[in-house]
């Protein structure tokens, strides 16, 4: 058994390779019992429901369950007490949290992107402007146009690309007196150079933030799957609880036919 002073009744949590069911601060590997879990929902790892409705059904139905005495004593009878309901609004609110957390990542890593991709096309332009004035420049030299890799196709894929434009303007810096007869002054050269390191360092924010937007939305898959399994328990355990007035159901957000 492993402690947790975590817990929410009738949830499943992964550890260490296997499958937890929660009890009262202690968890019980499922994997002594596998019969049991194998048509839980809780094995998947996508919500079913809108993201939104669910935080906001779970919400508000775990404080109306508080604040109304006649339907939190029968909940308590069924191990829905006071303890059990704001463990899960601890859960709601930490998978409020994760949504927020993951939107702000994804909008960064689209900002980051936004910002290579302009960065990459103002040197593109020059880049392409430099290259076939170089190719006609050294057209009949070819130890120029191996070292400034005058010949082929430019490369797509960034890393690549990036491999040959500080290539082409490494060596460009050691004609630059050629190339200024040709408008390709020592300054420009430089400042494609300069531009060149602040491609780098974009695509790396940009890889930076792509893998922390993909955590964030695992994680969020994850929390949300825990989340939705932990309100529709809640939901089927309440229909138990107020069978008697049915009606109560209608606080806990669940439209109950007349």
């Amino acid at each position: 058994m492993l402690f947790c002073p975590f817990t929410l009744p009738g949830i499943f949590l992964w550890f260490d390779g296997f499958y937890y069911e929660v009890g009262w601060g202690v968890f019980f590997p499922v994997f002594q019992r596998q019969s049991a879990l194998s048509s839980l929902p809780i094995f998947k790892t996508k919500i079913c429901m809108n993201q939104d409705k669910l935080t906001h059904l779970m919400s508000m139905a775990i404080y109306n369950a508080l604040n109304d005495p006649d339907i939190l004593r029968p909940l308590s009878k069924l191990s829905y007490d006071t303890k059990a309901l704001r463990e899960g609004e601890k859960l709601c609110n930490q998978f409020k949290e994760l949504i927020e957390q993951q939107g702000d990542a994804q909008r960064l890593a689209k900002e980051a992107t936004r910002n290579l991709q302009a960065t990459r096309q103002h040197l593109q332009q020059k880049y392409l402007q430099h290259l076939s004035i170089a190719r006609v420049i050294f057209k009949e030299q070819p130890q120029m146009i191996q070292e400034l890799g005058l010949k082929g196709k430019r490369k797509q894929r960034i890393e690549n690309w990036l491999m040959q434009c500080q290539r082409f303007y490494y060596h460009a810096a050691k004609y630059a007196e050629t190339l200024a007869k040709y408008n390709i002054t020592p300054t420009e050269i430089a400042e494609m150079q300069s531009l060149l390191s602040e491609i780098i360092g974009l695509h790396a924010l940009q890889k930076q933030a792509q893998g922390r937007a993909q955590i964030l939305t695992r994680q969020k898959q994850e929390m949300g799957a825990l989340t939705e399994h932990w309100y529709r328990k809640f939901i089927k355990v309440a229909r138990l609880a107020l069978d008697a007035e049915p009606q109560q159901m209608e606080a806990l957000g669940i439209v109950v036919k007349a």
